[in-house]
């Protein structure tokens, strides 16, 4: 406990967000005397009606998550001047059955409200108003941090006892075991977890469109599995949870608008393996949305402007995965071609080998020749190299030589391929 301590302290002191330290001054009092919270949830919210928070407040009075703080990060970013749908948000909240706001600071950054009928708490965090707005190429990787990084402080106090941070968004539905689900296993190497999730929504071509995405994505997951790529996890900010000592290791999420998800578990799965959790799945409304450059949003309104299917969405060809599978074997013997990496790579497929070209994988050879001495390690160094943002590179640089096809022939294809 004590060493977790030591490293929660100089990364709050090095790595954490500034906003950290104006926010602990904040901290309520009765936090500080009260029994610790069970579990902590943080939820960036941009533009977003309080519905949400009912649906969270009806866990809260269920018992069935325990003692449980909720921080809402209300943020914006700075690019955009119209503050009116979150300002109706903030004030809206102060009319939740909850008891009376207990604390809120001068400046409007903190607000808190508790539960009348547990020992839990809802947080408001205030980063869109006046200059608290956030950076417009941040975004909800810097919301998330902000929120994590403010978490971790409480842990560091004594007022979150969970090893857990777990992160969601407004437009998803968790289950009653939400909490439940990573109490359940305690494998030491693991550094974050992913829930099942589900989009689902009223029957309309939102709908469609965004559930067709869904099984695009899929569709992907299913096809660095059946490569053995130890980056096979699906990467939806509204659906992880990461142990505090991997997240303080690898500096928190990413701060990006948009692929915060993504960056943050690369950097994850290089310290510790991503967890895929098979309880009840999170129910993600299906909705159109701006909030981000690409992700769910953009590609659900492309689908819906090209009135896609499974017949005409366009999606990796099989054997591009066919071409990684056969990559990521070879890697166990490259070590031992530590002084002939050459002829390694003469043994790749041609395709395999002009894509490791525009990757650069001279710079690995390189760094194995003069600084690995051992198998093992090689492997090691080797992923870190390789990890999830070059596998997709190196997919993306075999689409030259296997073009897409349609996402219905290529779940076909690929199912046929794990018999």
């Amino acid at each position: 406990m004590a060493k977790k301590k030591n490293h929660l302290e100089s990364y709050l002191h090095h790595h954490a967000e500034s906003a950290v330290d104006d926010l602990s001054a904040f901290i309520p009092n009765n936090f500080l005397r009260s029994q610790p919270f069970n579990h902590c949830l943080i939820i960036p919210a941009y533009n977003e009606s309080n519905q949400f928070v009912f649906s969270l407040i009806s866990k809260l009075e269920k018992k069935t998550w325990g003692n449980t703080l909720i921080i809402i990060v209300v943020n914006q970013p700075d690019n955009d001047n119209d503050t009116t749908k979150n300002t109706l948000f903030w004030e809206s909240l102060q009319e939740l059955p909850l008891k009376a706001a207990s604390e809120q600071s001068a400046k409007d950054i903190f607000l808190k409200f508790d539960h009348k009928t547990s020992n839990s708490s809802i947080v408001l965090l205030d980063f869109f108003t006046r200059h608290r707005k956030l950076a417009h190429k941040k975004g909800v990787g810097l919301a998330r941090k902000i929120g994590c990084d403010f978490a971790c402080l409480l842990i560091q106090q004594n007022i979150i006892e969970s090893s857990w941070l777990h992160t969601s968004d407004a437009d998803t539905s968790l289950p009653d075991n939400y909490f439940q689900q990573t109490s359940t296993f305690t494998h030491k190497n693991t550094s974050a977890a992913v829930y099942d999730f589900a989009h689902l929504g009223d029957n309309n071509k939102v709908t469609e469109s965004t559930q067709l995405y869904e099984e695009s994505i899929n569709y992907y997951v299913d096809g660095l599995r059946y490569a053995n790529s130890p980056y096979a996890y699906h990467t939806l900010g509204s659906c992880i949870t990461i142990k505090v000592e991997p997240y303080i290791l690898v500096r928190g999420f990413t701060k990006r608008a948009g692929g915060e998800d993504f960056y943050c578990l690369n950097k994850l799965a290089k310290v510790g393996s991503i967890k895929q959790l098979k309880g009840d799945k999170l129910i993600i409304a299906t909705r159109e949305s701006n909030r981000v450059p690409f992700g769910t949003g953009p590609a659900v309104k492309q689908i819906l402007e090209k009135e896609e299917s499974q017949t005409t969405l366009l999606t990796y060809n099989p054997r591009v995965f066919l071409e990684l599978k056969n990559l990521l074997l070879s890697f166990e013997v490259l070590f031992s071609y530590k002084h002939n990496t050459h002829s390694w790579l003469t043994q790749q497929s041609k395709e395999a080998q002009n894509a490791l070209q525009d990757l650069h994988i001279n710079v690995l050879f390189s760094h194995i020749d003069l600084q690995i001495n051992d198998s093992k390690l090689c492997m090691v160094h080797i992923h870190q190299w390789f990890d999830a943002f070059k596998t997709l590179r190196f997919i993306h640089l075999l689409e030259l030589d296997y073009p897409k096809i349609n996402l219905q022939k290529a779940k076909n294809q690929l199912r046929a391929g794990f018999q």
